[in-house]
């Protein structure tokens, strides 16, 4: 799976980073993360975050992801947006988490 994490934030990070609004990112992200589960997830989230919440709180709530990745994404979600995909991405790719 985790490679799958650090596709869905890779995508995060070039869709943000290239100025798409976060509800576009997340629609670009669940047509092309290639999982059915978490592309329903990130729909869910999707949800969420046009009903007024942020995607560290869907990350953490629809229980697919990571807490870990919840917690990152927390931290960078009030500055940088697409920052913190970029900077996510690529720990994700030098190292393996587990979900606890």
């Amino acid at each position: 799976m985790e490679g799958i994490y650090r596709e869905i934030l890779r995508i995060l990070a070039i869709a943000l980073g290239g100025g798409v609004p976060i509800v576009r990112a997340l629609e670009i992200t669940a047509d092309t993360c290639g999982n059915k589960i978490l592309e329903k997830t990130i729909n869910n989230i999707k949800k969420d975050i046009t009903s007024g919440s942020d995607i560290a709180k869907g990350l953490a709530k629809h229980g697919n992801f990571p807490k870990l990745l919840a917690r990152m994404v927390s931290v960078g979600e009030s500055s940088a947006m697409s920052r913190i995909y970029s900077i996510t991405y690529r720990i994700y790719t030098k190292m393996r988490w587990t979900r606890r």
